[in-house]
């Protein structure tokens, strides 16, 4: 559900990247500590710029009274495909609806597209769940799960 008195989203500026990965390392952190088994590689700031930079990449905050609560960016396919690449959520905002919001703010913010994918490899069981009840369908699903960790891709056609 998509609580927008709770939530607000606005586009990470330059001057806002040190923020945003802030975000990043602190659910990075969460992260590893919750699934000690499956450790993604962290890319490094460098690397993030890089993110930034490309010009099929748009980059979000997901706010709270102005303040940002979690970071993602949706990367511009072909033939008119968004696809929510990557998110994080500081880790004391994790169970208080911001996952939820960013999968509706990232279907409003690209309700003309074509088709809409989710394809990333940090989805918890949880999530793909609360993805599902969005009603967006898992696609393709890879067969090992790490931890409670499943990689997925999902789509949503409109």
């Amino acid at each position: 559900m998509l609580n927008e008195e709770l939530y607000t989203t606005r586009p990470v500026r330059r001057d806002d990247l040190k923020t945003a990965w802030g975000i990043l390392l602190e659910a990075y952190d969460d992260y590893c500590r919750k699934h000690p088994k499956y450790r993604p590689s962290r890319m490094d700031y460098s690397d993030f710029e890089e993110i930034f930079d490309d010009r099929c990449i748009e980059m979000y905050f997901a706010e709270s009274d102005s303040k940002p609560v979690g970071v993602f960016y949706v990367v511009s396919k072909f033939y008119g495909r968004k696809n929510l690449s990557r998110f994080w959520i500081r880790p004391e905002w994790e169970d208080k609806g911001v996952f939820s919001y960013i999968i509706r703010s990232f279907e409003l913010l690209y309700k003309d597209a074509n088709s809409l994918s989710i394809g990333t490899l940090q989805l918890t069981k949880c999530q793909i769940k609360e993805c599902e009840k969005l009603g967006w369908v898992v696609s393709s699903r890879m067969e090992r799960i790490y931890d409670g960790v499943a990689v997925v891709d999902l789509e949503r056609k409109f």
